[in-house]
């Protein structure tokens, strides 16, 4: 597993980090099997069945020992390679141990506690995934904080379900705190936002950390770093939310093992109002067709945009706004593997939506809500494709 964006996922009704919450749905060769919500009421994690082209199945049963407010998301499978499926589930949370992990099938939902990490001191706002390439019985999850200390660190898991030991952390570490990140689509890079100048940085990582990439130039700043990052596949672009700079609030640079020029600034569509961008996430199984965006919108109905965009190349047009938006915050939106359903977080009620997608005219009809809505807003969403190891 590695991960990317997919990854995803996280949190939180600020910005990603500390928050609260996340939408996370698991996936294989025939798309989405299920999908989970996190959030800051009881029982903070809340999942279904769901399958594309027909909706949500009937809620699993809540997790055991869920006693804090879920701030991220991500699966874990049990190797790398085609036909993976998810066989745990990973909680970053706010007070310690900082991350719960639970067994996990398809077709039961959440399964045992396992043993808790140890070491981690830090509030875990993002996670993200790494196949370990070089040895197959583990893979590395890297987790982002807005704590003072932790803001940038990465834990070894094994695939016999138990965490392993703490990878050395980067240095320097990053200068303030980590507001969503991403795992290269050739897993030897992490990049992420920071709430300061300048605002995007990078590191080498190949299960240990390499020294800090060469700052970006020309990044966007706005008011802070944004709340989300994402390589494109091919790792020719990194694109990346960015706040209330009264514009767009998506952009983009070329990469190539490190920062290259700023791409042309999306079109920003003129019935959305931008504020705090939450992650951004782009469709990668059949090239670079779309991203997608979640924002804030300063009580307008308007919380998700998304364009056309090609890898290499950049933005394109801007699809019609999707039918039935939430009257407020759009969470971490994401594109399904086989690119047909967008789901997404909210922190209005239904705290969950999705539609069917297609690449060309953009949107269909909302899904229809699961009969037992999650317990409340949930602020992140991202969907796993298994077989690509990347969430």
């Amino acid at each position: 597993m590695s991960l990317q964006l997919n990854q995803l996922v996280g949190l939180w009704g600020y910005t990603q980090y500390v928050a609260p919450g996340g939408v996370y749905a698991s996936g294989g060769t025939l798309g989405v099997t299920a999908v989970v919500v996190s959030g800051n009421s009881s029982p903070y994690v809340t999942g279904y069945p769901f399958t594309e082209g027909s909706g949500y199945g009937t809620k699993y049963s809540n997790p055991t020992s869920a006693t804090v407010a879920s701030l991220s998301l991500v699966f874990l499978t049990d190797k790398v390679g085609s036909g993976e499926v998810p066989q745990w589930i990973l909680t970053g949370r706010s007070s310690t141990p900082y991350i719960d992990a639970y067994d996990w099938t398809d077709a039961s939902g959440f399964g045992t506690k396992l043993t808790a990490i140890a070491g981690r001191s830090a509030n875990t706002t993002y996670m993200a995934t790494r196949d370990d390439v070089a040895d197959t019985s583990q893979t590395q999850v890297v987790m982002f904080s807005t704590s003072a200390s932790g803001r940038l660190d990465a834990w070894d898991f094994n695939r016999s379900g138990s965490w392993g030991s703490k990878i050395t952390s980067p240095s320097p570490a990053p200068g303030n705190q980590v507001q969503g990140g991403a795992v290269s689509t050739g897993l030897d890079y992490v990049a992420y936002n920071v709430s300061t100048s300048p605002y995007s940085e990078a590191f080498p990582f190949t299960g240990t950390w390499g020294t800090k990439v060469t700052a970006i130039t020309g990044r966007p700043g706005a008011t802070n770093g944004g709340n989300g990052s994402s390589f494109t596949s091919g790792d020719g672009d990194v694109i990346y939310g960015h706040s209330s700079d009264g514009s767009t609030l998506s952009d983009a640079h070329s990469w190539s093992s490190g920062w290259g020029s700023k791409r042309t600034s999306a079109s920003q569509p003129t019935n959305i109002i931008p504020n705090t961008s939450y992650n951004q996430h782009v469709g990668k199984s059949q090239g670079e067709t779309a991203t997608f965006q979640g924002h804030d919108n300063n009580g307008t109905v308007k919380g998700l945009q998304a364009w056309q965009y090609t890898a290499g190349t950049g933005w394109g047009s801007n699809y019609t706004v999707a039918p039935s938006l939430p009257a407020g915050g759009g969470r971490f939106p994401s594109l399904s593997k086989l690119q047909t359903t967008v789901l997404m977080g909210s922190t209005p009620s239904p705290y969950i939506f999705a539609w069917p997608f297609d690449q060309t005219s953009g949107f269909g009809t909302k899904v229809s809500n699961p009969a037992s809505l999650p317990p409340g807003s949930s602020n992140a969403c991202a969907i796993s494709s298994p077989q690509d190891g990347n969430r």
